[in-house]
């Protein structure tokens, strides 16, 4: 999987943070089918908590790991991302994908506690001298919406589907010392991977209002929740636009967020910023 993503990588480039809007921003004109599709930069800042399985015979039995980045650290820390979507609509029925591909590095992050047969031992943020995490993972959207109720210049749809997320994880450490705890040692300096694949089922709802002359000017509205191989995973946005013909313009905030079950890789993750983009219709 890293192969291939290393791959795109090298096809897309890593100087633009590229996202494509899952038809937020989209008119709900009835008539034919009509496609929909959003490129936008989002800059959201991703906070994680990360639990790496030691090897079977070694006595420790996990670490935490806590890490924040933010858009301040791109130029450096972020190798690439991509998000790619696309919304079919047909009076009041709608489908939508939605893709996301991030590789990322974050040297902000410390081992915060290893556990041991014997207990667990917390490490000093001090004795943390060079801990990096590179994170690489797909998140995939697949929606679909019916409108509830609304007129010319309102809606409410209620959205049904399902979230996918695979995460690979590799965590390097370098501390001042060897740890000493409770019946196990903990060295060093050393690295450990692991690797997360998640279905979850989603439901939710999503909006439109739109003021001022003519109806260029409009509100969007998003929120979902969700559960399945996760404990609780959840989805929020709103934001302004302008709509022309067959463009619109829009800036945002998203928040991207999922809770894990303790003893997996992937404890905590979020994803929250603002954004803005271009939508076509055709």
């Amino acid at each position: 999987m890293k192969t291939l993503r290393s791959l795109v990588l090298a096809t897309l480039g890593p100087s633009v943070l590229v996202f494509a809007q899952p038809a937020w921003a989209a008119d709900a004109e009835a008539g034919p089918w009509q496609w929909t599709l959003t490129p936008y930069l989002w800059l959201p800042t991703i906070n994680s908590k990360l639990r790496f399985e030691f090897p079977p015979d070694d006595p420790a039995g996990g670490s935490f790991v806590e890490g924040e980045i933010g858009p301040s650290d791109y130029l450096t820390d972020l190798h690439g991302a991509l998000m790619l979507a696309a919304e079919l609509r047909h009076d009041e029925w709608a489908f939508f994908g939605d893709l996301i591909w991030l590789d990322l590095t974050t040297d902000t992050s410390t081992v915060r506690t290893v556990t041991g047969d014997g207990g667990s031992i917390t490490i000093p943020r001090e004795t943390n001298l060079d801990t990096e995490i590179d994170l690489s993972g797909v998140i995939v959207n697949l929606v679909a919406s019916r409108v509830l109720s609304g007129d010319e210049s309102w809606r409410v749809e209620a959205l049904g589907g399902v979230r996918y997320l695979t995460i690979d994880a590799d965590l390097d450490w370098e501390l001042t010392s060897t740890i000493t705890g409770p019946g196990f040692t903990f060295a060093s300096e050393g690295m450990l991977s692991g690797d997360s694949d998640l279905w979850d089922a989603v439901v939710g709802l999503r909006g439109r209002w739109e003021f001022g002359t003519g109806g260029h000017w409009y509100v969007p509205w998003y929120v979902d929740v969700g559960t399945g191989s996760a404990d609780l995973t959840w989805q929020a946005m709103a934001g302004v636009g302008y709509t022309f013909t067959r463009t619109s313009i829009l800036g945002i905030w998203r928040h991207l967020d999922y809770d894990m079950d303790d003893d997996d890789l992937l404890r905590e993750i979020s994803f929250g910023g603002p954004g803005i983009g271009i939508s076509w219709r055709f």
